[in-house]
């Protein structure tokens, strides 16, 4: 009798154990779905039905002879861009000998190009790849490549030829409120202010590439992207953003920083070349940020323990010198080197380092690629862990 029970006790027992198992697999999957669902939704191409040519001379006039924005731009001829239920932009072509919108493509040798209805949805179609490309790699994007922002703006259509021959386009995108205010039917808009209700594209539709792209602002909205892997230790660091903006900072003339500093500071930096110094308090802690000359910031603790190294010149990067104050720092840039490559990017080439940074044992490493093709260059701020291992990367399209 007391052996049956034993054996319907250790029964219980695994059935209980199999139920808890089964409800933490699914409170995992719960947690994997909502995550999933989280992530952006792909940019699916706008459907262009059909071109019409748009007689401006039939326009309606406003009543207020002051609103210039209502009075038709001659000088450009307008073609209207169907949709399955609405306009969706509009094609802008110079007037014969009157060569006014391809100063706006950046393009000294660009020619007019006259576009069929094909290259304008062969336009959309690649125009949605290219950003949906991005938001797959980076892990935050301008909120303008995303759903539902990307679908709130009619579109200004300038097609060209480059000097390669090569089919090019430049849109300009403006949000469905704005348009209506400013007449894009009529006249080819022009801002500079307003946020990203206003932004625009270049690109090459024979290379299928996106050339360039410009949010208007003076604030860029970001939102998350589709890669999520992890971010690591960028937000905490003292180089994040705009220090001045996160941290309270004082600036202090030459010299005025603690002994233990300046008994730091390293000789290939002439000291006399000092330009300023900022006094930086990161809750209970203080450190001190010392600015040459040459745009190279150190910023070290009061007992003169090396923080950071960073530099204004995106371009040349750090030097080997600098770098070379944490010890190691090369093999983290080796590191670099590799994963840059195995997303299609040659580090060695294009790449910099703009700052190094010690936070909680680990570093955190901010690295610029500058693509002969500028749209494809990036930022990626690397966080490595006390073993050496990349532990998050925060990858950024662009410089915004």
């Amino acid at each position: 009798m007391e052996k049956a029970s034993n054996t319907n006790s250790k029964a219980s027992f695994a059935t209980h154990f199999v139920q808890k198992i089964i409800i933490v697999a699914l409170l995992l999957l719960a947690v994997h779905t909502t995550l999933l669902a989280q992530l952006p939704e792909r940019l699916i191409p706008l459907n262009v039905t059909a071109l019409e040519a748009v007689d401006v001379t039939k326009l309606p006039k406003s009543d207020n002879p002051w609103d210039h924005w209502d009075k038709p731009d001659t000088t450009i001829r307008f073609t209207a861009c169907k949709g399955d239920t609405s306009v969706i932009g509009y094609v802008l072509e110079d007037n014969i000998g009157i060569p006014f919108l391809l100063h706006f493509v950046h393009s000294d040798s660009a020619k007019s190009y006259h576009p069929t209805l094909k290259d304008v949805q062969r336009a959309e179609v690649l125009f949605a790849e290219v950003l949906n490309f991005r938001t797959d790699s980076a892990n935050q994007v301008p909120r303008v490549f995303l759903a539902p922002y990307f679908y709130q703006y009619i579109r200004q259509y300038i097609f060209y030829l480059n000097k390669q021959n090569d089919t090019c386009v430049y849109i300009n995108l403006v949000q469905f409120q704005r348009a209506k205010e400013y007449g894009v039917d009529r006249s080819f808009l022009l801002v500079h202010d307003g946020g990203d209700h206003y932004w625009h594209a270049k690109i090459n539709l024979t290379k299928r590439q996106l050339l360039d792209y410009n949010i208007n602002g003076p604030l860029v909205h970001v939102y998350n992207g589709r890669n999520s892997e992890p971010e690591g230790l960028y937000y905490k660091t003292l180089n994040c953003g705009d220090r001045y903006k996160y941290y309270s900072v004082e600036r202090f003339n030459y010299r005025e920083y603690p002994k233990a500093v300046e008994r730091q500071l390293p000789p290939h930096h002439d000291n006399r070349g000092v330009s300023c110094v900022y006094h930086i308090k990161k809750g209970l802690r203080k450190y001190y940020s010392v600015k040459f000359g040459d745009g190279v910031t150190l910023t070290y603790r009061s007992n003169g323990k090396l923080i950071s190294v960073a530099t204004d010149d995106d371009v040349a990067g750090l030097s080997n010198e600098d770098l070379s104050l944490f010890p190691g720092a090369d093999t983290l840039v080796n590191a670099i080197e590799r994963d840059m490559r195995a997303i299609g990017r040659d580090f060695r080439k294009y790449g910099t380092i703009m700052w190094i940074e010690k936070i909680k044992g680990c570093y955190v490493i901010a690295a610029g690629y500058e693509s002969p093709t500028p749209i494809y260059g990036m930022v990626a701020y690397y966080t490595f862990d006390r073993k050496g291992q990349i532990s998050g990367v925060l990858r950024r399209w662009g410089r915004y």
